[in-house]
């Protein structure tokens, strides 16, 4: 009992330690980065054209992430423009990822990794993007409209 009760000690420390120093899990929490990893989301299949269609749904939860504030009543589908009752489709949580705390070290990033930082406002909050601008560059951001 007690070799039983000292590997599962170990197996919890062990955990931590590679939760603090290595790497550490994650979930997208929003659909910015839709649709390669999705944050919360509902899905529902298009009354008109039978299309799947995926809405973010991040905006239904209070800025911690915990308590629901509203409800997405319709979507447009892509497809075929028509509207879509969403309101009571089924939720999705976020995909989850695993991030290598040190990679950085090793190599210089690059376009389009993923990365996790906090959020300076809110220190507590983890955001969770694709690097998009590299160190000593300029980014413009120019509006487009569609033709």
């Amino acid at each position: 009992m007690r070799e039983t009760i000292e590997s599962i000690a170990v197996a919890f420390l062990l955990a931590f330690l590679f939760r603090a120093f290595e790497a550490e899990a994650f979930v997208i929490p929003t659909g910015s980065m839709a649709p390669t990893l999705y944050g919360r989301h509902k899905e529902t299949i298009c009354s008109q054209c039978g299309h799947l269609i995926t809405i973010g749904a991040s905006e239904e939860l209070d800025r911690e992430g915990i308590y629901l504030t509203g409800r997405l009543e319709s979507s447009l589908c892509p497809n075929c423009r028509a509207p879509n009752p969403i309101k009571n489709a089924p939720v999705f949580k976020g995909d989850r990822i695993l991030v290598n705390k040190f990679p950085y070290e090793l190599k210089e990033p690059r376009r389009w990794d993923v990365v996790v930082f906090k959020y300076p406002e809110e220190p507590k909050t983890n955001y969770i993007k694709r690097l998009v601008g590299l160190p000593n560059e300029t980014l413009i951001i120019r509006q487009v409209t569609a033709k």
